[in-house]
C-alpha cells in the first residue's frame, strides 16, 4: 500500500491461496463507507476502487463485476490442486481523512483491504510513505487490544502480518500520516 500525497492509495496484496474446489471463485468487495473504530469521531472515509487488476499465478485474470456497489467475483483460470498466487492491483481514492485537531496536512487513511481478511494462509500488506511526507503509524482498530498496533516499522515502510486466526483484524487498517503540502 504506497500512501499518495494527496491521501489517495495505490494498493498491491499477495496472498497465497489453495481453492477448496473447481472453479475455484473468490468475492472481494469494498465498502463504500469506513466509520467507526480508528477513525476520526463523527468522520468517514469513502474508498472508491478503480484499475483494479488481478493475477493469478502470474497469468492475468479479468474481476467480473458483480453490482450493486464495488464488489467483484475471481475465478481461478486453471483447476490444479495446490496452492496458489493471488495478487492484486488497485488504486483508492477517499481514504485520507483529516485528523483535526492535529497538524496541517495530518490525516488518518483508512482502508478495507480486499484480500487480507480472507487470508487461509499468512498474508502480509507493507505500507509505504508520500515523498516528502511521514508515517506514524499503522493500526488495525478492529483487533484485540493487544493487537491494535499491528504494523512493525521497516526500513522504506511499515509491514502487517496476517495469520488465518488473525484475520478478521485486518478488516479495517488506519494510517496516521502528514501529508506533503500541496498534495
Amino acid at each position: 500500500m504506497h500512501v499518495q500525497p494527496a491521501g489517495d492509495l495505490v494498493v498491491a496484496e499477495r496472498l497465497a491461496w489453495t481453492p477448496a474446489k473447481a472453479p475455484a471463485q473468490l468475492a472481494v468487495s469494498m465498502p463504500s463507507r469506513i466509520s467507526g473504530p480508528g477513525v476520526p469521531t463523527g468522520k468517514h472515509a469513502s474508498p472508491h476502487v478503480t484499475g483494479l487488476q488481478v493475477a493469478y499465478d502470474s497469468l492475468v485474470v479479468r474481476p467480473e463485476p458483480d453490482p450493486p456497489g464495488q464488489r467483484w467475483t475471481i475465478t481461478a483460470p486453471t483447476s490444479t490442486p495446490g496452492t496458489h498466487v493471488l495478487e492484486l492491483r488497485y488504486r483508492v481514492t477517499g481514504v485520507a481523512v483529516p485528523s483535526t485537531p492535529g497538524p496541517p496536512g495530518r490525516a488518518t487513511v483508512v482502508i478495507d483491504p480486499l484480500l487480507l481478511a480472507a487470508a487461509d494462509v499468512p498474508a502480509w500488506l507493507a505500507v509505504i510513505g508520500p515523498a516528502g511526507g511521514v508515517i506514524h503509524g499503522v493500526n488495525c482498530p478492529l483487533a484485540a487490544p493487544e493487537r491494535v498496533v499491528c504494523a512493525d516499522e521497516r526500513s522504506g515502510g511499515w509491514l502487517i502480518a496476517a495469520s488465518r486466526a488473525r484475520s478478521t483484524d485486518l478488516r479495517v487498517v488506519t494510517v496516521q500520516a502528514d501529508l506533503p503540502a500541496g498534495g
